[in-house]
């Protein structure tokens, strides 16, 4: 049976033609079996057009996104066996192609072996492929060009840049079983610093523990709460109820109720006494009724922060590395340097320990005294010998406070990030 060739390309910093071409000039050379070829062309220039041309080959007009244009690459294919290629690799044999589809008349999906090239195509090693399933953070199998898979309805996440292609195989796994071996090195695979898998590293941990907390892959994921406390800006809620959190309005008043604007999470209405810090004190105290008390991790918010991602808890708990107890959206040193008490994560064996300047917060001067004072939440943590991080340079934080940017020098930044103009530099 024939196979199809995808290739996703882009202009790759000016190398990604000299790529492609390279490429295409050993799947010219492959033997013994029928295939087409499909290019998705994302370049902002017409250097990968003019290859397509000078090669005759299919060419389809792609989007900014490997994930999305892997995906388009696939759905032109015009077989049913699938041989996807990055656009950096290439065969390192004239009947490679052909291993490939004799593979996939007996399995499902098939991986080979592969030679490892740095940018001049000096050959610096070479790597035995193998497959273990469940194990996302650690790529035993390699980049997507050591492949090859029958078609079916199975495509790479658009949410994922950095493990979509871990991902992938893991999908295909729960589909067809372990793939097949092709004990042959049959792919070059390019390792030079352009390498959009080289520069994704930093969103690695991040995509595994969304795809954890989601169910999607195998894992345990800490229990992480959200805390909303409520004053007397209900409307701000809007932002938070369509969140995949596990969320709790803590209504800090004895007004009117805004149970109605709480969607399907839970609401909890408090006396008002103590402001923040003092629902803050009988959270970390296990006494306020209706908050659990089994939760790993809690994001604190009061009612003027608001989400401003889709991976709020995600990007807060990437930075829970060895050693860190607290990680804040905003660690200040107006005044004094202090955590801000609004937008920050815990770790729940951190804020066991933490005091309070008395027993039940109940007045302004005790939150400033937690807030700034000598046994601020700031030295209590450093003092437990805990690191604190911040959890993003503040416009391009995942939660933004309203009320502070609104009436700080930095109000200049709110048109940039509540529009997603995000400034360059910090």
């Amino acid at each position: 049976m024939p196979i199809s060739v995808v290739i996703p390309a882009y202009e790759q910093y000016g190398m990604g033609a000299i790529h492609l071409t390279q490429l295409l000039n050993t799947l010219e050379t492959q033997t013994g079996v029928e295939y087409d070829v499909v290019v998705v062309d994302s370049a902002t220039d017409d250097s990968i057009k003019q290859v397509c041309e000078k090669y005759n080959i299919k060419r389809v007009p792609g989007v900014r996104g490997a994930p999305e244009n892997i995906n388009a690459a696939i759905d032109q294919a015009k077989y049913d066996k699938v041989k996807l290629m990055c656009m950096d690799d290439f065969f390192t044999q004239p009947n490679a192609l052909k291993l490939f589809s004799e593979a996939l008349d007996k399995n499902g999906w098939v991986i080979s072996n592969s030679i490892r090239y740095d940018g001049t195509l000096r050959q610096i090693g070479r790597t035995e492929t193998s497959y273990t399933h469940g194990i996302l953070r650690k790529n035993t199998t390699g980049m997507p060009s050591v492949i090859g898979f029958r078609r079916n309805s199975l495509r790479f996440d658009p949410t994922l840049k950095t493990i979509c292609d871990l991902y992938f195989y893991h999908q295909l796994y729960e589909l067809y079983g372990q793939p097949g071996m092709i004990r042959e090195y049959c792919i070059g695979q390019r390792y030079h610093n352009a390498s959009q898998s080289r520069n994704q590293l930093n969103r690695h941990e991040l995509e595994v523990n969304r795809l954890i907390r989601q169910g999607k892959i195998p894992g345990k994921p800490p229990k992480v709460v959200v805390a909303v406390v409520v004053y007397d800006r209900p409307d701000n809620l809007k932002y938070w109820v369509n969140q995949d959190v596990e969320l709790y309005v803590i209504h800090n008043d004895n007004g009117e109720d805004y149970l109605k604007c709480c969607g399907n999470h839970t609401y909890i209405k408090r006396k008002g006494v103590g402001f923040d810090i003092g629902a803050m004190q009988d959270v970390f105290r296990g006494r306020l009724p209706g908050f659990p008390k089994d939760w790993d991790y809690l994001l604190w918010c009061t009612d003027d922060t608001i989400p401003m991602s889709n991976d709020v808890i995600d990007e807060y708990l990437n930075h829970f590395t060895k050693g860190v107890g607290v990680v804040c959206m905003h660690l200040s040193n107006e005044i004094t340097p202090h955590i801000r008490t609004t937008g920050f994560m815990i770790d729940v064996k951190v804020a066991a320990r933490i005091q309070f300047p008395v027993k039940q917060v109940t007045t302004k001067e005790d939150c400033y005294n937690f807030e700034y004072k000598g046994n601020s939440l700031y030295k209590q943590v450093l003092r437990l010998r805990y690191k604190i991080a911040q959890v993003a340079p503040l416009p391009y934080s995942p939660v933004y406070d309203m009320n502070y940017w609104n009436r700080n020098e930095n109000a200049k930044l709110l048109k940039h990030i509540l529009q997603r103009e995000l400034p360059t530099t910090y």
